[in-house]
């Protein structure tokens, strides 16, 4: 049978009375179908053998008709697809392909899954048994050899498996297990219900309603509060009904997480020695590098594709898994880790493997929550070594800080005068704003103004606005003072000596850092003073300042009277003051907190308010004017000497020259400069060969180490004018602090850092100022205050300081160096050797290769044993590694297959440079990984890259997804006619011979009868006129009119027209035509129409009624009535035709609208059904969630005038925020500066990745914009 031909089986079929007709398929049925229901005969069509792929066939006849034809069965990942055996030696073989073993676990799973591949492949129960050696493993193994003789059927062996391996009374444990069962708390409910399905179909005895009752029994309690008992009709309903739960908790969880302050309320805790021993994690974990070392020590890594959830909310990906042995004392065993790039420590140990290990740890001190202190600020740095200093602590802010809220009113103790050098009023001009930033002025102004820090003036003074783009992507509302400046005498008042005040410093046990809200907006000016602060608003007149405002010069020397006298002399030696920072500190606790009080009841004397989120209390170290404080004493910041004692060993001669050109600077301080640098300067020698051995090596180090030492490294001394060299080079900035002391010049810090991706596309006019505003950042605690000179190699200050129109970070620059008392000058730069070997510092991959363990590690074995690492070598100070990736397709040189070894700190500047940059071309994800491939290599290469790529921002703005468009179909309820009506405008056309141009449209959804009307204008007053005459007085009051978002609907006046008439007003997403249903009824008028007016276009309006008439008496395909029947009762009769027939009686004509309107509903859902299937064949069912960020499109016009194409424009705009979902392809968006996107459809949008800035100008949500009625029903669009 499994080899006859057709006509073989139809005489077969023939001869048993079957019908002989169909395929050969339907005859091998016929006859399977028979043999089962008659096995005596099964002899006459015993099956012969056959070559070809499927010859394996069973050798007992029974068998093979109870398997006719072998049906096609997925093919198995551990061996070929499945045929007939001929002998049990075939049969077992099959057997063992089945990868289905048993080595004491789990029994259950096992019979399960071996009946599965029974019923699948089909061999007999003697088969199985002799096949049975091939799935057992261990003790069930021996256990089988061992009473094999005992089973003569495959149910006495399933007996005895039963017996052996599963529990006593274990149907009895099973039962109380589904009794006990709970959801837990946070089980997603499918997890649960499919645990609780798999117990209740091993005990058996359970239906599908009793099994629908316990999954409802056992749910949480949350779960109960949503799923009525009425509504678990059946497992897949529970299910749902379980699913939106899930969906509106998610999205209420997101909402709360996206809208509160994760710092009001933090936590307080303490852990024994985490870093060594307990980490509080439930898994353990290593790094990238550590994973990596496990597998050149033979260490299988498995691929595994997962999150986790971080403690501090963030989620990270867990790439793999390795398994490592552990040696605990005497013990040894093998344990899983997971591997999490991120970390920074080789090993985490978690949980899992401290319960392994049976040693018991203490476990920490619960967290304490700040209930009572909500605004504590930054209390994460606490170190009052014992519980009951914490708790005296917490209690003591949580009381003192509340008493700061009654302050009212600016400080008594102080105010800022302007003393000019001559009263000539200097003003400048209005620097003219585009809206976007107009907007942020008058929101700023209207803010101050409420807040009392402006107020309107007369003065003749004026200075200009500038707003400056801060680093969270806030703009700020400045003013630029330079001319006031300019004009203002300077205040004299002197600052504290830095040396005293370090001294005090020394062997402080407790440390306190306060800092003061606005503290420049708690000091009033003079009467006399606030006209000088004169600035101009177009279109709101001039204001000026009633407090002391950012950017006067003389500000800071204010600022430090005011608190020098209300702290005062006599709280010294534990409380001072420089400029805007109040340190307290003392030697026991009990006097800490009696110094605190003291401090705050002066402050709110004073009427001075703290910021306690920048306040720290109570740290036991401290970073000050370029020292590290704390509790052993004080010493010098290393960030101070990083940049020359980080500088790594130069792999050029040129290189050589930068730094012996640095360090010949100060050899008059270097004893024996020469015989140190000797080996150096051979380097630089003409036709010298290139080597770095040891002596070069030492000259280096010793060279470094004389820089960062005395007698060239030097404390600051404040009566000595400071000097900040700086220099910028393509590749990093460079700055040298030093003073001019007798001796000569010396240094009192180095810095130097290298450019970003966004720095490196600066001017070298722009980067020449970044070194110089970049250098007094760095160097803010020696020059704040003080007079002070910069001297560079590029007159890019002083052209900043003329400057007359800053914007951008111009801007920003300039107004920050306001406050500086900053003398300008200018140094050749083959005199600036200092700062220019700093900015010019190598920065290739090997730059600092001590940060990273993965490079420092190889470097080092590369070094001590090249042997072992025959695929890596060592060449100009690179390490480089033997590497084709399998992107590399091409013939390279031998020299071209070794690829540069790249450091963690190196390489997201490499993506960049192969990414962003110009010769880029920010291509795609494969483009990019070849570009880099080519020349670099680092683990985990591939992932980096792609995920750089995709978190692109340009190329999120500029790309599209290659992705069908969000948004599927969602059906609109309408129950009645004219419950519904949509509303379009079709022009402008050409003007007719009656003087219109528009035609108004107008439809009701449910029994589709259109109303055409001409309009002379479209205007507001137009179309509501329109809807009154020919919807309600003639159909009566729509519930709901939908429009387009064109200006006529959404004026007030047509808005407050339907509002009184109590018709809510919707409108569908912009660029979303498809979502207004009378687009579709558009197209066909405009094709009627079309076909009237021949070449006479203004006749357009001539033929409208019998249009109106046509449409209405025609059958519509989705209702499969007339619109007219609908409305009338009976179908309306042309003038050029017989009169119907006789009169119907109305109470006949209402039953056939009843029964027409039951019909209408049926076959309105018929074809949104129709509709839904064709429509969500090119959609997605993507549905963003309340704190998503996504990127709209955006669709923008070209612009001959101002030289502006759209298709070189943006596409898209963004990073933007959900922060309401209208439906489910409606939502509102709002940017990180507070702009908001109303009403877009999820089809123009598309998700954003990487790293989102979420910090924004005002990000309260109080701000949302009220939904009224309308808009909160506006979820049922057809789309």
């Amino acid at each position: 049978m499994y080899h006859a031909s057709k006509s073989e089986l139809a005489d077969l079929a023939t001869a048993r009375g079957l019908d002989a007709s169909g395929t050969v398929e339907d005859l091998r049925r016929r006859l399977r179908d028979y043999l089962e229901r008659h096995p005596e005969e099964d002899t006459d069509l015993e099956p012969t053998a056959a070559a070809g792929p499927s010859t394996e066939t069973f050798t007992d006849a029974r068998d093979a008709l109870r398997t006719p034809i072998t049906l096609t069965l997925p093919v198995p990942s551990f061996g070929p697809a499945p045929g007939p055996p001929t002998d049990d030696a075939k049969v077992i073989s099959q057997i063992r392909k089945w990868g289905c073993h048993f080595d004491g676990k789990d029994p259950i799973s096992f019979l399960e899954r071996l009946a599965e591949l029974r019923d699948a492949y089909g061999p007999s129960d003697q088969q199985l048994l002799k096949g049975l050696p091939e799935l057992l493993r261990g003790d069930p193994l021996l256990w089988l050899r061992n009473n094999r003789d005992q089973w003569r059927t495959w149910t006495d062996f399933e007996r005895d498996f039963r017996t052996q391996f599963l529990p006593r009374r274990y149907q009895a444990a099973l039962r109380r297990e589904i009794t006990d069962r709970r959801q837990r708390s946070g089980e997603a409910f499918n997890k649960y219900a499919t645990e609780m399905l798999t117990l209740m179909r091993r005990a058996g005895g359970f239906n599908r309603e009793e099994q629908v009752d316990r999954l409802y029994e056992n749910m949480s309690p949350d779960y109960k509060m949503y799923v009525r008992y009425d509504d678990a009709t059946s497992i897949s309903e529970l299910q749902a009904r379980a699913a939106d739960f899930e969906h509106i908790e998610k999205q209420r969880r997101d909402h709360l997480k996206a809208t509160q302050k994760t710092d009001d309320k933090p936590a307080v805790a303490a852990a024994y020695n985490k870093e060594e021993c307990y980490s509080g994690s439930e898994v353990s974990f290593i790094n990238d590098q550590t994973a990596e070392r496990a597998q050149q020590l033979g260490y299988q890594r498995c691929d595994y594709e997962g999150q986790i959830q971080l403690a501090n909310g963030a989620t990270a990906e867990i790439p793999g898994t390795v398994r490592l042995p552990v040696q605990i004392g005497s013990r040894t065993f093998t344990h899983e880790f997971s591997v999490l790039p991120t970390l920074e420590s080789d090993v985490l140990i978690g949980v899992d493997l401290w319960a392994r290990t049976e040693i018991i740890l203490p476990p920490p001190p619960p967290p304490t929550n700040l209930d009572t202190a909500p605004t504590c600020g930054k209390l994460g740095g606490l170190t009052p070594t014992s519980a009951d200093e914490r708790q005296r602590l917490e209690a003591f802010l949580a009381t003192e800080l509340e008493k700061f809220k009654a302050i009212r009113g600016l400080t008594d103790k102080a105010s800022h005068q302007i003393r000019l050098k001559h009263a000539t009023p200097i003003k400048q001009r209005y620097r003219p704003r585009n809206p976007a930033m107009q907007a942020i002025i008058d929101r700023e102004v209207a803010e101050m103004e409420a807040a009392g820090v402006i107020e309107p003036s007369r003065s003749a003074w004026s200075s200009p606005v500038v707003i400056v783009k801060k680093k969270d992507g806030k703009q700020r509302f400045c003013i630029d003072f330079r001319k006031v400046n300019d004009v203002t005498e300077r205040d004299a008042y002197p600052l504290p000596q830095i040396t005293a005040t370090l001294d005090k410093l020394r062997g402080a046990r407790y440390l306190t850092t306060l800092d003061l809200k606005n503290g420049y907006w708690q000091v009033p000016l003079t009467p006399e003073s606030r006209p000088i602060t004169a600035f101009t608003i177009p279109g709101r007149g001039l204001y000026q300042f009633t407090v002391m405002p950012f950017g006067l010069h003389s500000a800071p020397a204010t600022f430090q009277r005011l608190l020098d006298n209300v702290l005062g002399p006599e709280m010294e030696p534990n409380v001072f003051v420089y400029l805007d920072d109040i340190i307290v500190i003392s030697a026991t606790f009990d006097q800490h907190l009696r110094l605190l009080a003291e401090v705050f009841h002066r402050l709110r004397d004073a009427r001075l308010r703290l910021n306690p989120d920048k306040c720290r209390f109570c740290v036991d170290q401290l970073k000050y004017l370029g020292h590290v404080i704390d509790r052993e004493g004080i010493r010098t910041d290393p960030e101070k000497v990083s940049a020359v004692a980080d500088w790594p060993e130069p792999r050029t001669v040129k290189q050589v020259r930068q730094f012996l050109g640095m360090a010949s600077w100060y050899r008059r301080f270097i004893e024996k400069f020469s015989t140190i640098a000797g080996p150096l300067t051979q380097l630089t020698k003409k036709n010298a060969r290139w080597k770095w051995g040891e002596d070069e090596g030492r000259a280096f180090r010793e060279l470094k180490h004389t820089l960062v030492s005395a007698p060239v490294l030097a404390c600051p001394d404040f009566t000595r004018r400071f000097v900040l060299q700086t220099d910028a080079s393509t590749s990093g900035l460079g700055a040298v602090l030093t003073q001019n002391f007798e001796e000569g010049e010396r240094v009192i810090a180095y810095a130097s850092r290298t450019l970003n991706g966004a720095e490196r596309n600066y001017s070298a006019t722009e980067l020449e100022c970044l070194a110089v505003v970049w250098g007094i950042r760095r160097m803010k605690g020696y020059l704040e205050g003080y007079p002070f000179t910069v001297i560079t190699d590029h007159q890019s200050l002083r052209w900043l300081q003329r400057l007359e129109a800053p914007t951008g970070r111009l801007a920003r620059w300039l107004f920050e160096l306001q406050q500086y008392d900053v003398e300008v000058t200018y140094r050749r730069g083959v005199l600036n050797r200092v700062a220019d070997a700093l900015s010019r510092q190598p920065i290739s991959c090997a730059a600092t290769p001590l940060r990273c363990k993965w490079y420092r590690r190889l470097l080092e074995e590369v070094n001590r044993d090249p042997a072992r690492r025959p695929d890596y070598r060592i060449t100009d100070g690179r390490l480089l590694r033997h590497l084709l990736h399998s992107l590399d397709f091409k013939e390279h040189p031998t020299e071209r297959q070794w690829k540069e070894c790249v450091p963690q700190e190196q390489r997201t500047a490499i993506i960049h440079r192969y990414h962003d940059a110009p010769t880029a071309g920010h291509l795609g994800i494969a483009k990019t990984i070849a570009r880099v491939a080519e020349r670099f290599y680092w683990p985990g290469m591939f992932r980096e890259i792609a995920g750089y790529v995709r978190a692109c921002q340009n190329c999120q703005a500029h790309k599209a997804d290659q992705v069908a468009p969000a948004g599927a179909l969602h059906a609109t309820n309408i129950h009645r006619p004219w419950e519904h009506v949509t509303v379009d405008l079709v022009g402008p056309l050409p003007r007719s011979r009656k003087g219109h141009t528009w035609l108004f449209v107008l439809q009701d959804r449910f029994t589709k009868w259109v109303e055409l009307v001409p309009l002379r204008q479209a205007t507001a007053g137009n179309t509501t006129k329109a809807i009154t005459e020919r919807v309600l007085l003639r159909h009566g009051r729509p519930d709901i009119v939908l429009s387009d978002n064109g200006t006529q609907f959404t004026s007030a006046a047509f808005k407050n027209r339907l509002a009184e008439f109590g018709i809510q007003h919707r409108t569908a997403p912009v660029y979303a035509p498809h979502c207004n249903p009378v687009e579709r009824t558009n197209r066909t008028i405009k094709t009627m129409i079309s076909q009237f007016v021949e070449n006479d276009h203004r006749a357009w309006d001539e033929h409208l009624p019998a249009l109106q008439f046509a449409f209405n008496t025609a059958v519509h395909d989705a209702t499969g009535y007339t619109p007219a029947y609908l409305n009338h009762g009976r179908e309306l009769d042309a003038p050029h035709e017989l009169p119907a027939a006789p009169a119907i009686e109305p109470s006949t004509i209402r039953r056939h609208l009843e029964e027409a309107y039951e019909l209408v509903r049926i076959n309105l859902a018929r074809a949104f059904q129709r509709q839904e299937k064709y429509y969500n064949l090119r959609r997605r069912p993507w549905r963003p969630q309340i704190g998503d960020w996504v990127w709209r499109r955006d669709h923008q016009l070209s612009k001959k005038a101002e030289d502006f194409n759209a298709k070189l424009a943006p596409k898209f705009i963004g990073p933007l925020e959900v922060r309401r979902v209208i439906s489910p392809v409606i939502v509102d968006l709002r940017s990180k500066r507070g702009k908001w996107y109303r009403h877009t459809h999820v089809q123009h949008l598309k998700p954003a990745r990487g790293k989102i800035n979420k910090n924004n100008d005002n990000n309260n949500e109080d701000e949302l914009p009220p939904l009224n009625n309308n808009e909160l029903n506006n979820g049922n669009h057809d789309d």
